[in-house]
């Protein structure tokens, strides 16, 4: 039991803790330099090119400041997203990637937006070159690879080269171990493979899809759902059908399943 004299002691502790975290507390907002301080006023009521400002001369004047990854950000998002200038946000990103990138997450967190900025750009190419330089980022947990794999075969599927893309969903599904994101690679191969008419290819990457257990239940009604496309246009109309029925109450859109039982039907008159 703790004796009247401990429980003060106790007290006045906790009383000691609360005090020194105020006096902390203030003495960091003494600390915060001006141009901060008030170009957070300035962002907060809307006043961008004065915020602009005053974070570039906080870069400038602190070359080693503590809101230097705020500063450089706050640029980042007024250039991108307040005046769509993907310019400076491509320049602005590279400087940052320059001062922060020995990070392995936080280049890959840069390089992820560079590269959304060139796609952004229409600049396909340079989009690509960036995300391969996400993978040879030193230190990088691999399971960043299937994203970034994901990425590039969705640019490669823009530029509707279909055989790059089919390629990056392999070794997406290949990098992985989580059944859940390999699954999903698989299904946008098979996919991928359907834009190239390569029926025989994608329905034995469907097949393998399906066998998986514990698969999303939406993604196991999307492979099943074009598994039953695949069947239907090589004439197989009774699988199709079979296949078809089994998703009726698990598609996402239960009526497309309908029609397309519908359609069947009219096929077999």
């Amino acid at each position: 039991m703790k004796t009247a004299q401990g429980i003060r002691h106790c007290g006045s502790l906790l009383v000691a803790v609360l005090v020194l975290g105020m006096l902390m507390s203030c003495a960091e907002e003494r600390e915060l330099p001006s141009q901060v301080a008030e170009a957070r006023e300035s962002y907060a009521a809307g006043h961008f090119s004065d915020a602009e400002a005053l974070y570039e001369e906080y870069l400038q004047t602190y070359p080693e400041g503590p809101q230097r990854w705020e500063a450089w950000n706050r640029l980042l998002d007024v250039a991108l997203n307040v005046r769509g200038d993907y310019e400076s946000g491509e320049a602005l990103l590279e400087a940052m990637y320059l001062e922060f990138g020995m990070d392995p997450e936080i280049a890959f967190d840069l390089l992820s937006r560079l590269a959304g900025v060139y796609e952004s750009m229409g600049d396909m190419d340079r989009a690509v070159q960036t995300w391969q330089e996400c993978l040879k980022i030193e230190g990088l947990d691999i399971a960043h690879h299937p994203d970034v794999f994901m990425q590039l075969a969705k640019i490669f599927q823009l530029m509707r080269d279909y055989d790059l893309a089919v390629e990056a969903l392999q070794a997406c599904s290949e990098v992985t171990g989580d059944l859940a994101v390999k699954a999903n690679c698989e299904y946008e191969m098979a996919q991928t493979l359907g834009y190239m008419q390569n029926w025989h290819r994608a329905k034995g990457v469907l097949d393998t899809v399906l066998e998986y257990e514990e698969l999303d239940p939406e993604l196991l009604a999307l492979a099943t759902f074009m598994l039953a496309d695949i069947h239907e246009h090589e004439g197989d109309y009774s699988t199709a059908r079979e296949l078809l029925e089994s998703i009726r109450d698990t598609y996402p859109n239960p009526r497309v399943v309908e029609t397309r039982l519908e359609h069947l039907d009219d096929l077999r008159d």
